[in-house]
């Protein structure tokens, strides 16, 4: 019993040092850059019923390209939209949300972001939609 015990440790011991599946450093895995002109957009007073949207630029400041690979919005009542192509250094790309505003009252809505390196940021709405008499 004792021997069968040993052999297992050591098969797992040897295994352990042979295993060379790469393991990324922090310093080693390419971080994307990006500077967006704004991340919150106030409409400040809408009239209900009237769609508004927002236009979020953003800038690749990094070496590599950009790939935005989806966004999600809090709700149903905000529709986002993205650049599609990968964004080069030095270039720029766009997120866009519109706001149904179907129903009065202040409203902040949320879109994430989400980008080929699995990094995510948060673009906000915000305002409020009034009556009309």
């Amino acid at each position: 019993m004792i021997s069968i015990i040993a052999m297992i440790f050591f098969f797992s011991m040897a295994q352990g040092q042979n295993d060379q599946s790469p393991v990324k450093a922090a310093d080693d895995v390419k971080k994307i850059e990006i500077e967006w002109s704004e991340k919150i957009h106030d409409f400040k007073d809408i009239p209900v019923g009237t769609p508004v949207t927002a236009s979020f630029t953003f800038k690749n400041t990094g070496k590599e390209p950009i790939t935005v690979t989806r966004v999600k919005s809090s709700c149903g009542c905000t529709v986002a939209s993205y650049s599609k192509e990968p964004v080069l250094p030095g270039k720029e790309g766009q997120v866009s949300a519109t706001y149904n505003a179907a129903k009065a009252g202040a409203f902040h809505k949320s879109v994430n972001v989400y980008t080929s390196d699995n990094s995510q940021c948060r673009l906000s709405l915000k305002g409020t939609v009034t009556k009309t008499e």
